[in-house]
């Protein structure tokens, strides 16, 4: 089988859900797991633009994980990206059962100004869960927010 072969077929395994892109390029789970941890230092430290590059390569080699979305996510929130951090919370959500994400990507876009997405977003994340307690903090934001602001009063 020719290079060309080759690529088409892991291009078809990663496209039918068989393969990470890690995976097809040889790239191992412990060097991703690496990586995230690398991200996760980077933003303990506050250094959220470069945990959000190591993040996004960890989304590249895995695009099914939603904790690489999360930690994504979480660094853009860091950095003020509202818009962004909610868009890849919203990700998240669609890879887990767990509403959190949804509650997260609530919070993020009330921050953003975007108060009718928010508060939608909040609606579904609270009807998914058993117990609302455990999104309040995020719910709240929402319900905070000034809707002529779109920031929390």
């Amino acid at each position: 089988m020719n290079d060309a072969n080759c690529l088409q077929s892991a291009l078809r395994e990663v496209l039918a859900g068989r393969l990470t892109p890690a995976d097809a390029l040889g790239v191992s789970a412990s060097a991703v797991r690496g990586l995230y941890a690398m991200g996760v230092a980077l933003h303990e430290r506050g250094d959220f633009e470069r945990a959000a590059s190591v993040f996004r390569r960890c989304v590249l080699f895995d695009p099914r994980s939603s904790s690489y979305w999360i930690a994504l996510a979480s660094a853009r929130l860091g950095s003020s990206a509202y818009d962004e951090a909610g868009e890849y919370y919203q990700l998240a959500a669609i890879l887990t059962d767990d509403p959190a994400p949804l509650a997260y990507a609530a919070a993020a876009f009330s921050r953003a100004g975007q108060l009718d997405r928010a508060r939608a977003l909040a609606a579904d994340a609270a009807a998914r869960t058993r117990s609302e307690s455990d999104l309040r903090p995020w719910l709240d934001i929402v319900e905070s927010c000034n809707p002529v602001e779109g920031r929390p009063s």
